[in-house]
């Protein structure tokens, strides 16, 4: 189901809308975009905290790692910051995002969502956590897709 919805351009799209976010921050996003919850699990915010480990964004050098969590079943998404971006990203910005990117996938642009979305979260960290000298990609920019 996610590989018909999200075909390879779909997802190179995406691939490339993170490289170009962090290559102004030292910042690391993820995206994961499930096509529904984990079984036992029932809403977003737990989801997005067992992806969030899952795939290791706790573990950046500076703790700037960010989780986009889409669940397209739900129609939700879910951004997850580790501790150095938890004050920056606050959470009038996040709702503008996660509104407008929900909108999207009702409207059937999930992609350009994504990609706007994760655009507009770059250039907010890079306002705080510009790339270092000896920055490095920490953590692959190409989605994940799941269940």
């Amino acid at each position: 189901m996610l590989r018909a919805r999200f075909p390879g351009r779909q997802l190179q799209l995406i691939t490339d809308a993170v490289a170009r976010a962090e290559a102004k921050t030292s910042g690391e996003i993820r995206v994961v975009i499930l096509a529904r919850f984990e079984d036992g699990v029932s809403d977003i915010k737990t989801q997005a905290e067992r992806e969030f480990l899952k795939h290791g964004l706790q573990q950046t050098r500076d703790k700037t790692g960010v989780l986009l969590l889409i669940v397209l079943k739900n129609r939700q998404c879910y951004v997850m910051a580790d501790k150095g971006l938890n004050d920056q990203l606050d959470d009038a910005f996040l709702g503008t995002e996660i509104t407008y990117l929900s909108k999207a996938i009702g409207n059937g642009q999930a992609t350009a969502g994504i990609c706007e979305m994760v655009g507009n979260i770059g250039s907010k960290l890079a306002e705080f956590f510009p790339p270092r000298e000896d920055d490095v990609n920490e953590l692959s920019d190409a989605p994940i897709l799941g269940a």
